[in-house]
């Protein structure tokens, strides 16, 4: 698909040329679907998704650790903001038209604009936090993926009345249960013979 008919990169370049006036930004890279900005210390991207067409930004240093950026994602960004009650529930722009190109890229600017400035100017508070978030919710998703990988293995535990495993399998994670699997925990710790 010819993704130029968008005008993605123009509606890019001149909604967030407050980037080059107020922040020193320099456009660094400019393709159909990526464009990056660089400061002394810091990069911008914003990006609309090959296959997604999630409109999406990142920002972060320009020094890498481990050879690897260290880059926030509008999710965190929004929680940093305190745009939304619950930013767990934020849900990525999907643009398809130049109408919403250019709405929500404008959008997007706006809300850098308005409330980015410390991030980047490379503020480190407020970095050390976009890294506190992005790693809570690392831990997070860790935590939910081996969830759903005991949760199973224990409800056939438990069908089984195999109580000893039930116990084996949840104990050690029973700070994050439900209150229906506490319960059935409870109910093996009562009938196991340990």
């Amino acid at each position: 698909m010819n993704r130029e008919y968008l005008n993605f990169k123009n509606v890019v370049l001149e909604a967030f040329e407050f980037l080059l006036n107020d922040f020193n930004f320099q456009c660094v890279k400019i393709n159909t679907t990526l464009i990056r900005y660089e400061s002394d210390r810091m990069f911008l991207q914003i990006y609309h998704g090959r296959n997604s067409f999630e409109l999406g930004l990142e920002i972060g240093f320009l020094e890498k650790i481990k050879d690897e950026e260290q880059k926030y994602s509008l999710a965190e960004l929004t929680e940093i903001m305190g745009l939304f009650k619950n930013p767990g529930n934020y849900i990525p722009w999907t643009v398809s038209t130049p109408e919403l190109v250019k709405k929500y890229v404008t959008k997007l600017a706006e809300l850098a604009k308005n409330n980015l400035q410390d991030a980047l100017r490379g503020e480190p508070s407020i970095l050390i936090r976009l890294s506190e978030i992005q790693t809570r919710n690392h831990n997070d998703f860790m935590a939910e993926m081996k969830l759903s990988r005991i949760i199973p293995q224990a409800d056939e535990c438990f069908r089984k009345k195999n109580y000893k495993n039930v116990i084996e399998l949840l104990l050690p994670i029973r700070n994050e249960l439900s209150p229906v699997f506490l319960k059935k925990l409870n109910y093996a710790i009562k009938h196991s013979n340990l």
